[in-house]
């Protein structure tokens, strides 16, 4: 599969909120990051470039999957707890980073998955 060109809105992903979940008697929460209904929290993104002041960056930035995402619109519903799942690769990034710029939202992530949907 070819690589998503950067600044080009072609990724579809998917925003997965954070559950806590009660687990046994001693009242410990569990984190969950449970698909969300279908066609909800879905959102075209595009990668963003490395700059050339950041190419230092980039070595660890591919060991631990690291990547700055665009989303199309400031108030989409992340924060720095969620996780997004690309749709068609099944990858699964943790965000570490949220940033609300006009008309935009840029996340930061690292990844947690890969895998390829049944």
């Amino acid at each position: 599969m070819a690589r998503s060109r950067a600044g080009q809105f072609d990724l579809r992903i998917v925003v997965l909120a954070r559950v806590l979940n009660p687990q046994a008697r001693n009242g410990e929460e569990r984190e969950t990051w449970p698909d969300p209904a279908p066609g909800t929290n879905e959102y075209f993104a595009a990668r963003d470039a490395i700059t050339s002041g950041e190419d230092i960056a980039q070595g660890i930035r591919q060991s631990t999957g690291g990547l700055k995402l665009r989303i199309k619109g400031r108030s989409i519903a992340v924060t720095a707890s969620d996780r997004i799942r690309k749709k068609v690769t099944g990858e699964v990034f943790a965000v570490v980073g949220v940033a609300r710029e006009k008309g935009e939202t840029v996340v930061t992530v690292e990844r947690v998955t890969q895998s390829v949907p049944q």
